[in-house]
């Protein structure tokens, strides 16, 4: 089974998407797939798109252009001319747009040219942001016609979609925790391998949680769509119950407005002491700060189906999250974590409050939490579902149902 990826990011490169793709790719590779990834690169148009073996994969690392959500035409159409090349090389079975626009629409262009199925994934911010753009809608749109089956990381995307255009079939497929990308060590092993300002901000941290006042934390690049604002209020009151208590953000602002703009929140709400901010962390240090947390919080007013969250179910946190589809799919209420209304501070401080103060709660919840990551959002029902979706269209049989233990939704 020959498969192309077109996606846009993958490592080294940080994001959610990201680190999906890469563990989707490399599983899938695992299972005997001969698995060719178009990913973005930084070389100059003018260069040779070269490849290389990582993980089981072939790697294309091309032009900047499909960073971005208006990508250059120009850049698109010579990686949509390499990938019918690569074709001609290859043979590919199907071709996969692991974002809608611009990969996805280089992935269509490319499976209409070569007469291949197409396979189209909602990863998030790809339909709840440019459903609402007047210069790519429309394109996005036609990707979601041309797609023989769509995937999405939550249902509720994937029913926004079929509400927009014309789907053939979908379903819905989480994202997974795959505790073998981490390093397992203690953060005080990790903070070695940094530099000294970050080794500096640990032994602050650890200094600060040896008061024994609760950590609350999340993860994630803070801009608006994450509610680090909300995040900000309900901390504060939380503050004035617990003196003692610590916010630690693992992650950076996504620029330095954004900086700018929360830094003056901090500091207009008194908390430039109780905060912590880690900046940018490699992707294997993740668990590492997690389980310096007493609580996760994922204040997000929408999400895909956050990485973050998975890794905080995986190792046992309990858990505060905004009731958004992209959580609501893999959390029920007061079982695996609480949920509140997105940007409500009022009602996040209510629910920080009820775990810190429940011990019996608290370990409810990361009990709870920490089964489901390892069972149903393991990487192994993840790859069984797309090698199930893959075979449906290799092998002919494109009218079969989807069939998996994951919690799907199909239309036909």
């Amino acid at each position: 089974m020959k498969v192309c990826i077109i996606t846009e990011q993958y490592p080294p490169s940080i994001g959610g998407l990201g680190s999906a793709t890469h563990r989707i790719a490399k599983n899938l590779a695992n299972c005997g797939l001969n698995i060719h990834v178009i990913a973005p690169g930084y070389q100059s148009i003018d260069v040779p798109i070269t490849s290389v073996w990582e993980d089981g994969v072939v790697v294309h690392r091309t032009f900047p252009a499909l960073f971005s959500f208006y990508g250059d035409p120009v850049e698109l159409r010579d990686i949509g001319a390499y990938a019918v090349q690569l074709h001609k090389e290859v043979d590919f079975d199907l071709f996969h747009g692991m974002f809608l626009i611009p990969s996805g629409l280089v992935a269509a262009t490319t499976a209409k040219e070569v007469e291949r199925p197409f396979i189209a994934s909602i990863r998030g911010s790809d339909l709840e942001r440019m459903c609402y753009s007047p210069m790519v809608s429309s394109s996005m749109r036609w990707v979601l016609e041309q797609a023989n089956f769509v995937t999405s990381v939550n249902h509720n995307l994937l029913e926004k979609a079929q509400k927009l255009t014309a789907i053939q079939n979908g379903c819905a497929i989480h994202n997974a925790f795959d505790p073998s990308v981490f390093n397992h060590s203690d953060i005080l092993t990790i903070a070695k391998e940094m530099g000294w300002r970050s080794r500096m901000l640990v032994k602050n941290f650890l200094t600060a949680k040896s008061k024994g006042g609760p950590v609350i934390g999340t993860v994630g690049n803070i801009r608006h769509v994450k509610g680090f604002s909300f995040l900000l209020e309900a901390f504060k009151n939380i503050e004035s119950i617990y003196p003692d208590a610590y916010l630690i953000l693992v992650g950076d602002f996504s620029d330095p407005e954004t900086g700018k703009k929360y830094l003056k929140q901090i500091k207009k709400l008194g908390l430039k002491r109780r905060v912590f901010i880690t900046g940018q962390v490699p992707h294997s240090h993740i668990l590492a700060w997690l389980k310096e947390m007493d609580v996760f919080v994922l204040p997000s007013l929408y999400e895909g189906s956050p990485n973050a969250l998975l890794e905080a179910m995986g190792c046992g946190r309990a858990i505060v999250a905004s009731d958004i589809g992209g959580v609501s799919d893999v959390l029920e209420d007061h079982k695996e974590g609480l949920l509140v209304p997105p940007g409500q501070a009022e009602a996040l401080t209510y629910a920080l409050e009820e775990v810190i103060q429940n011990e019996d709660l608290q370990r409810q919840l990361c009990e709870a939490a920490k089964n489901k990551a390892e069972t149903v959002l393991s990487p192994q029902q993840e790859v069984e579902t797309w090698l199930e979706i893959y075979r449906r269209f290799i092998d002919g049989d494109r009218e079969q149902s989807v069939e998996t233990n994951m919690d799907l939704i199909a239309y036909s």
